[in-house]
């Protein structure tokens, strides 16, 4: 690239990324610390199969973005709330067992 003060080498990863089809390669700088994964991954997936000047392309991401926030919440409240669910319903059931005696 002109100007470049040092050549710049392809990054080479097995993570999944995502490019537009109109492009013929990927930008100089792109991320691979979060790969796409879950629902969220297959919406960004669905989502590049259309061209970027189509607002479905967009509004996709957009949606995969909000999915992507609350598959976080999810996994961050599941380690304690599955627990909790069961530990409660058997304590329904102890209590309605003991209020019918």
């Amino acid at each position: 690239m002109p100007g470049a003060r040092v050549p710049i080498r392809v990054q080479h990863s097995d993570v999944r990324v995502f490019k537009h089809k109109g492009r013929a390669g990927f930008p100089p700088v792109f991320g691979t610390a979060q790969p796409p994964h879950g629902v969220s991954g297959l919406l960004r997936k669905v989502a590049y199969g259309y061209p970027d000047h189509l607002a479905r392309h967009w509004m996709i991401l957009l949606l995969a973005d909000r999915v992507d926030v609350w598959e976080h919440r999810l996994a961050r409240v599941g380690p304690w709330a599955v627990p909790t669910v069961g530990v409660l319903a058997l304590t329904g059931l102890a209590w309605r067992k003991w209020s019918r005696a």
